[in-house]
């Protein structure tokens, strides 16, 4: 027989339901068999053995962990830092893609004032205006007029239009403005000799 054969343990058939297990381990020395004493210290031996080495597996473990912690503060220390001064995340700058980006968003008090001036306009006394062909060389195809959010483009082609009496007050004002600016010829540069 071998000695691996020699030392394992032989199950009595299951007769009386125990399902004891029997030893043949000897002790080192050789001849005797174990006690029941003897086998309980080495049990007790080995589980202490066993608790050693799952404590030096954990303390590895913690180890190995604050490694990991050291490498990640080596790595933080490596990055870039930020400027003092950086900009934030979130500027109050407007930029083009903040208005490109976001939707229109309407308020209704807003929309209904817009509404109740632009009736209040409506209801006024309608006055005729005219604006002739040549003045749309300085100001374009259409004087628009705008009084309180409301815009009125008059054409400029010479034919009566009917207004209400706010805008043609505003658009009359324009057009003197500009028949001002258009009929004076004096120089703007005075030479003093």
């Amino acid at each position: 027989m071998s000695n691996n054969q020699k030392n394992m343990a032989t199950a009595d058939p299951d007769t009386r339901g125990s399902g004891v297990v029997h030893s043949d381990a000897t002790l080192k020395g050789g001849s005797r068999k174990a006690s029941a004493d003897e086998l309980a210290l080495a049990l007790e031996a080995s589980q202490r053995e066993v608790a050693e080495l799952k404590a030096a597996a954990a303390a590895k473990e913690a180890q190995g962990s604050d490694l990991k912690q050291l490498a990640e503060l080596i790595a933080s220390m490596a990055a870039p830092k930020a400027a003092v001064n950086a900009v934030p995340e979130q500027d109050p700058i407007n930029r083009t893609t903040d208005f490109k980006n976001q939707r229109a968003t309407v308020d209704g008090r807003s929309m209904l004032e817009a509404q109740q001036t632009m009736a209040l306009f409506r209801n006024e006394d309608k006055m005729p205006i005219s604006i002739p062909k040549t003045m749309s060389t300085i100001i374009g195809p259409n004087l628009d007029v705008t009084v309180n959010g409301v815009r009125v483009s008059i054409p400029c082609d010479g034919k009566t239009y009917y207004i209400n009496r706010t805008h043609y007050e505003h658009a009359r004002e324009r057009l003197a403005k500009l028949d001002i600016l258009a009929s004076h010829n004096e120089p703007e540069v005075v030479e003093i000799s």
